[in-house]
């Protein structure tokens, strides 16, 4: 059995490195520019940003649905008032974003998910309206970041079951060389 074994271990390795790097190509070129808008919009903003946000008694309307957005996605709040988003605007709130697990919480049919498409079929989110905002940064910025993650989502719809598969075959090829190794040290050396 031990060719024969180790003729299918050489297969289906040729076959997981093939898709790794197709995946990987993918990823590169597809999802990793989303990526990095939403990385260079958290970038761009500054304590000040946050302390404009504290302040505003009376934030535009655009605003408000940012960040109920913001924290309906990345903190799964319920969000009925103003006050609801406003008790997560402070100095945790870019690292929050920086950390924000987008392959767990994006997937297909999550809350997330569909509170990022309701807030993108939102004309007045748009990205070209949200040019013209005339209010506090921050929500452009914000607004970026939301508008990333969303693209990124929907990008990874049809990758992220080739990388359930791609996981399942490393498995699978993890349990075939524990069976080879068994199988050598049941061989009789020579």
């Amino acid at each position: 059995m031990g060719p024969p074994l180790e003729k299918e271990i050489e297969k289906r390795t040729k076959e997981l490195m093939a898709l790794r790097e197709e995946l990987e190509g993918e990823l590169q070129s597809k999802a990793m520019p989303h990526l990095d808008r939403a990385g260079i919009a958290l970038d761009k903003l500054e304590m000040r940003d946050m302390a404009e946000l504290k302040s505003l008694a009376k934030p535009q309307e655009q605003l408000k649905k940012v960040m109920a957005t913001i924290a309906a996605v990345v903190y799964d709040l319920e969000v009925k008032t103003e006050a609801d988003w406003r008790k997560k605007v402070g100095s945790y709130l870019v690292s929050d974003l920086q950390q924000f697990d987008r392959d767990e919480k994006l997937k297909e049919g999550s809350s997330q998910l569909k509170e990022l498409e309701r807030h993108c079929a939102d004309k007045e989110l748009s990205l070209e309206e949200m040019e013209s905002f005339a209010g506090p940064r921050v929500a452009k910025l914000l607004n970026t970041w939301i508008w990333a993650m969303h693209e990124y989502a929907q990008v990874m719809k049809p990758i992220t079951p080739r990388i359930d598969k791609l996981h399942k075959m490393e498995k699978e090829l993890e349990k075939l060389y524990e069976e080879k190794k068994e199988l050598d040290k049941s061989k009789p050396s020579s």
